[in-house]
């Protein structure tokens, strides 16, 4: 039995017994044994600013089956003791123990995530998963976004899992108690005022030099000193509107692609941290300001929503015999009053998923290096400077100002 570090660094933890231990428990089989183990990746500049990823191959064997060698993806938490309180990885756990399993099974045993192997809170929190890419599944291009072929196979994944979700807690009232809080509370003060302050103040500083914005960006100066107020209120779920389970955190980096060619076949989402029950207009307007190519979202904004998103939630909720139907006309009203939900999450981020690779210096999209006025303000220039970034930024502000948002 062997661990191969292949020139990787990574906790000391993760040793022979850990990996058994993670297999035991996928497997559901207590013969497991792991004969091998080799680092094939650390984590990447640029691929998460709440976690680190490594990836490991694993060969074992079990009593009925000889050796065999299986890809996982081993995801570490990074935040600090203060930010810890939201608990972002116990949430995940649930959603891939409590809540998907019953979700795929509804929808016929369509997967919506790859496979959890493990999950532990000592020495650090972690937990294991499948790793698809060896089965063709890859992340898109986070700067470029997505085009329309891709963002109708992710818009349709997400009404399936909203619709089933619908279903779910009319079957099982509980599972709607165990995601009733999401990870904007007020546990996250920190979290959220670290994330948006000095976006906010630098982004207020880049539209008061465009022609035409000058008010708005009054207007943005005054969200500043109450943006976790305005965020909390913005997230929170609210007394008669639609209740799905949400993902909470839909962008190019946590939704896997599995190609034909160039073609992609089939789609499914990653990274349930922030999941809860809340408005379909959450997982909406964060994936439509943070993720489609920008012509997409000016010209095709309200077909993309009926086509790819409407019409396979309302054949889902059919399917599993759910009524009332919500119209159309609902889901849009929906997305419509979480206009400052994806505005705000496209505040905190939108100019990190801009930010060409080359850019991405290590550490440098951590939550303390994305806190400090310094290197922050660094960071963010070199990301507000691209061009998707400011063409977004206009159409959501001009939006938001229209509706009288802001």
């Amino acid at each position: 039995m062997s661990v191969d570090k292949n020139n990787v660094e990574f906790p000391d933890y993760m040793d022979i017994q850990f990996f058994e231990t993670a297999m035991k428990n996928g497997l559901n089989d207590k013969s497991t044994k792991v004969e091998n183990v080799k680092f094939t990746q650390g984590h990447k500049p640029g691929e998460n600013y709440c976690s680190v990823i490594y990836r490991a191959d694993v060969t074992y064997s079990t009593s009925t089956t000889a050796s065999t060698k299986v890809s996982l993806i081993i995801k570490t938490q990074v935040l600090d003791d203060e930010y810890k309180t939201a608990d972002f990885f116990g949430k995940e756990t649930d959603m891939y123990t409590l809540a998907l399993p019953q979700i795929e099974s509804m929808l016929g045993n369509i997967h919506i995530a790859p496979k959890m192997y493990y999950s532990a809170r000592t020495p650090n929190d972690v937990v294991v998963f499948h790793d698809m890419t060896p089965e063709g599944y890859l992340l898109a291009d986070r700067v470029k976004g997505l085009d329309e072929k891709h963002c109708a196979m992710v818009l349709e994944k997400l009404a399936k899992l909203h619709a089933a979700s619908i279903e779910l807690a009319r079957a099982d009232p509980k599972v709607k108690t165990i995601f009733e809080i999401g990870m904007i509370n007020n546990e996250s003060r920190k979290f959220v005022e670290t994330l948006l302050f000095h976006n906010i103040s630098d982004l207020e500083k880049l539209v008061a030099t465009w022609p035409g914005f000058e008010s708005i960006a009054v207007k943005l100066l005054s969200m500043r000193n109450n943006i976790f107020e305005i965020f909390l209120e913005a997230n929170e779920p609210k007394k008669g509107e639609l209740s799905v389970l949400t993902h909470n955190d839909l962008w190019t980096n946590n939704i896997l692609f599995k190609y034909n060619g160039d073609e992609p076949v089939d789609v499914l989402l990653i990274d349930y941290q922030a999941s809860f029950y809340c408005s379909p207009g959450i997982d909406i307007t964060h994936f439509l300001y943070t993720t489609p190519y920008f012509h997409l979202l000016e010209n095709k904004r309200e077909y993309m929503i009926e086509e790819y998103y409407y019409k396979p939630f309302k054949a889902t909720l059919e399917k599993v015999g759910y009524l009332p139907i919500p119209t159309l006309e609902d889901i849009y009203q929906e997305i419509e009053n979480r206009e400052m939900s994806g505005f705000l999450w496209a505040c905190a981020k939108l100019y990190l998923i801009c930010m060409d690779k080359k850019d991405c210096e290590e550490n440098s999209n951590s939550i303390d290096a994305l806190g400090h006025p310094e290197i922050g303000g660094q960071i963010r220039a070199k990301g507000m400077s691209s061009e998707r970034y400011q063409a977004t930024m206009k159409y959501m502000l001009k939006r938001m100002d229209k509706l009288g948002k802001l």
